[in-house]
């Protein structure tokens, strides 16, 4: 069966996920993420940038320097402090070039809702290269962030201010998973993610069988045809992360979450 991860990150520098990343002796690596994908025979990835340090909201520096690698897409993570004229000029290019394939807002990290004017020249270009705009959506990676600003309800509001921009709910919205499966089932242009619903080494977690059944009941009321499969690699290992939502998944709705979707959606 083909699989896509459509949730991963990798290190430029030796930041939070880096270091969390080698507590589990994970390569968080642009290299190490290959070899991950060719150990479990995962067909391609879609890399979101972290490193917004650079004079781009998107990361791009990094991305630029980084080698080009077969199978391996970006989607770019957007810095809502530096995003002036200049900053959208060249995040207009970058897309227009196909160096990213979608955006990222990384709600709860920065103290901004979705629908801020700050964010809305990104809808619209996410609307004219025809690309999704990823949310982060639920729990944060860290206790320093505050969630309210990351409730995938937040995301409704826009979502019918630009009906023609697609919109993909990162972590679907976990813990709030009923309401994003909502927003999923009732805007045509919403889609979710089943990324980093843990961290770490899951095969550990004794709750993961209570999680399976929340998540599965939130899946059967949006339906399997707007979700895609992703990770939240480094942060989770792969081989249990895969054998998690397999088993969430019911056997007929496999093919679509783990690879179709993600091809309708980004065009493939």
């Amino acid at each position: 069966m083909e699989v896509i991860d459509c949730h991963t990150h990798v290190t430029f520098s030796e930041d939070e996920v880096f270091k969390f990343a080698r507590s589990l002796n994970f390569d968080s690596s642009l290299k190490g993420l290959v070899g991950e994908l060719k150990r479990n025979n995962i067909s391609g990835a879609f890399v979101i940038t972290e490193n917004l340090k650079d004079s781009t909201p998107l990361g791009l520096a990094d991305v630029k320097k980084s080698q080009q690698v077969k199978n391996i897409n970006w989607i770019a993570g957007i810095n809502p402090l530096k995003a002036g004229v200049k900053e959208l000029s060249a995040s207009d290019k970058a897309l227009s070039d196909s160096i990213f394939k979608g955006l990222k807002v990384y709600l709860g990290y920065y103290p901004i809702f979705p629908h801020d004017k700050i964010y809305e020249p990104f809808f619209k270009l996410a609307q004219k290269h025809d690309v999704p705009v990823f949310f982060h959506t639920g729990d944060t990676f860290g206790s320093n962030h505050s969630v309210k600003f990351a409730h995938p309800l937040n995301i409704d509001e826009i979502a019918i201010k630009f009906p023609d921009t697609k919109f993909v709910l990162c972590h679907f919205g976990n813990p709030w998973c009923i309401d994003a499966a909502e927003l999923v089932y009732k805007n045509e242009n919403v889609w979710a993610d089943l990324s980093g619903f843990s961290i770490g080494k899951f095969s550990i977690r004794s709750n993961a069988s209570a999680l399976s059944d929340r998540i599965r009941s939130a899946l059967e009321y949006c339906g399997y045809d707007k979700l895609l499969y992703g990770t939240d690699w480094p942060l989770v290992d792969m081989v249990d992360y895969f054998r998690l939502i397999k088993g969430i998944l019911p056997r007929k709705e496999r093919k679509k979450v783990f690879a179709k979707n993600a091809k309708n959606l980004f065009n493939l």
